[in-house]
């Protein structure tokens, strides 16, 4: 367990004053949080490219199986749901650097050991709630509009995105966008606060829902530009190179100005 800093520039995440908004949090900060994640991976390039290249190849392999519509859903939600764990590693680089300590890769993995159990919590609840929202809404829109794309093996040799209609990509993303949003006003601080401070993931959690309610402004536009960020990354595929550690750093940076005072 981290011995954590006891300045009163350190809320206590869990504490009531949580829930007030008692912080400035200005309504645009969200662009702040992206232009200082920029500095992040710009001052330590090769470990921060290490998780966007693993991230990369990971989202290759997915797209590589993705010609049907379901399986470039599966992609998507599971990448948007999970995402947060992936950045564990840049979130701690962040977190070094901001305390003067030693920033590398090898550096990024000190924070899976002594948080281990709730990180892996965390981790399955998200895997379940990818895999939950996927099940969900293929029942809905069979339910709905009945077969929802040709056969896996037609699918093949046709484009994946002519393969739905307007009214049917209209009410996946509708559905996605709930049900991402509740994802996350349960996880926006979750992992920074769980390797900054030790806690668990159910306190992980409240401090993120506690902390969207104090905020609500500033939360949804950083959600919506995750959202649009990470819909660039998969449509240019390599992009996933460089905005995953983008906004993995951008996230500590989020936890920072939401969750602590100056």
């Amino acid at each position: 367990m981290h011995t954590f800093p006891t300045s009163s520039r350190y809320n206590d995440i869990t504490a009531p004053s949580m829930r007030r908004a008692d912080l400035d949090v200005p309504a645009l900060a969200a662009f702040s949080w992206l232009r200082r994640g920029a500095r992040d991976l710009t001052l330590h390039p090769a470990a921060s490219l290490v998780y966007g290249g693993l991230v990369t190849a990971t989202g290759l392999l997915m797209l590589a199986f993705g010609a049907h519509p379901y399986f470039l859903a599966a992609a998507l939600t599971g990448f948007v749901l999970v995402g947060p764990i992936l950045g564990v590693g840049l979130c701690e680089l962040s977190r070094r650097d901001e305390s003067g300590l030693p920033v590398g890769f090898d550096e990024s993995l000190r924070a899976l050991r002594p948080n281990r159990r709730p990180l892996l919590q965390l981790s399955a609840v998200l895997a379940l709630a990818a895999v939950l929202w996927f099940l969900v809404s293929i029942g809905l829109m069979r339910a709905w509009l009945g077969p929802l794309a040709p056969s896996i093996e037609a699918s093949m040799w046709n484009s994946r995105f002519a393969q739905l209609g307007l009214e049917q990509w209209s009410y996946w993303i509708g559905a996605g966008a709930v049900f991402g949003l509740s994802c996350f006003a349960l996880t926006v601080v979750a992992v920074p606060a769980i390797i900054d401070r030790g806690v668990s993931m159910a306190a992980a959690m409240r401090a993120s829902l506690a902390t969207v309610a104090a905020h609500p402004i500033p939360c949804l536009i950083w959600a919506t530009l995750l959202a649009v960020l990470v819909v660039v990354a998969f449509a240019s595929v390599v992009g996933l190179l460089l905005i995953f550690p983008l906004l993995g750093h951008a996230t500590w940076h989020a936890y920072r100005d939401l969750t602590m005072r100056r």
